[in-house]
């Protein structure tokens, strides 16, 4: 029913997406390739029932928002006004309306399937204050007699899986990397009960299991990967995009994702593409990388 609401809501509305990829004049010479002469736009994401319109203005996104609703009443559903929320980037006039006329909540950032989607910086406070609180939950175990291969097994199956949550998607600097691997050293040692004043090398601590910004390393470039390689799927696009139209700030620019996956494998533009096609050799890239020591 939701696929059928989104279909109905997009259909000849499909110009009103965030452009990717501008159109080409018609002055200029039509390359081989006519998709280059297209501009590719999508208007939505969407898991189960947690939908997200993506628009380039204001004006266009109330557009869309009023077909969805139109939409979605057909078929016996509503909006949950409460739980609708809007994020801008350099826009400015009027608020996004129900077809109440109700003005929605505007916010700076929102969690869309349990990421914080606006900076990595917000999501990973969360996820480390998480870890911490799972972490805590379970002292009795990380205080009991029971072996360390076992408390690292549980561990890496319960502390870490809530530490690294959405990690395929961050952005790291390296103040951030920085941060997170002295964060997942503090949890490694209460569990093991490793006190400071033991003055136990990292080394000895760690034993085989890797620093975590080169697990989030390995993680991020087999998401990419995945990504890349679904051609059907918008995200295969949006995955190598570089925008070529609007102006950037002059201070230095945030590294994007994109950024980051030529930063691991030191690679960019057409080889990197090449690459990542062949599941084989993209995974051979990945296990390749130097490893990093704790």
């Amino acid at each position: 029913v939701v696929d059928y609401v989104m279909g109905s809501t997009v259909e000849g509305y499909e110009d009103l997406g965030l452009t990717i990829t501008e159109g080409r004049s018609t002055r200029l010479p039509r390359k081989a390739n006519k998709s280059a002469q297209t501009p590719v736009r999508f208007t939505d994401t969407g898991y189960a029932d947690d939908l997200c319109l993506v628009s380039d203005t204001l004006a266009e996104a109330q557009i869309l928002l009023g077909r969805l609703e139109t939409a979605a009443s057909e078929v016996g559903l509503l909006m949950n006004q409460k739980k609708t929320e809007y994020m801008c980037f350099n826009q400015t006039g009027t608020s996004l309306k129900s077809k109440e006329d109700k003005d929605l909540k505007r916010v700076d950032d929102f969690k869309y399937l349990g990421s914080w989607i606006n900076t990595t910086e917000r999501d990973l406070k969360i996820r480390i204050a998480k870890a911490w609180a799972a972490s805590n939950k379970l002292d009795k175990i990380w205080k009991s007699s029971l072996s360390r291969k076992l408390k690292v097994h549980f561990f890496r199956a319960t502390v870490e899986t809530v530490l690294l949550y959405g990690a395929e998607c961050w952005t790291l600097t390296k103040q951030q990397q920085k941060r997170i691997d002295g964060c997942y050293t503090r949890l490694l040692r209460a569990t093991l009960n490793v006190s400071w004043k033991q003055r136990m090398t990292n080394k000895i601590l760690y034993g085989d299991i890797p620093p975590i910004s080169q697990t989030i390393r390995e993680r991020r470039l087999r998401f990419a990967g995945h990504c890349y390689r679904a051609k059907e799927e918008v995200v295969s696009t949006v995955l190598m995009w570089k925008p070529l139209h609007g102006n950037r700030c002059v201070r230095k620019p945030a590294r994007t994702y994109l950024d980051l996956i030529e930063k691991d494998t030191g690679l960019n533009g057409g080889d990197l593409e090449a690459v990542m096609a062949d599941r084989a050799v993209w995974r051979n890239v990945i296990r390749s990388r130097p490893q990093m020591s704790p």
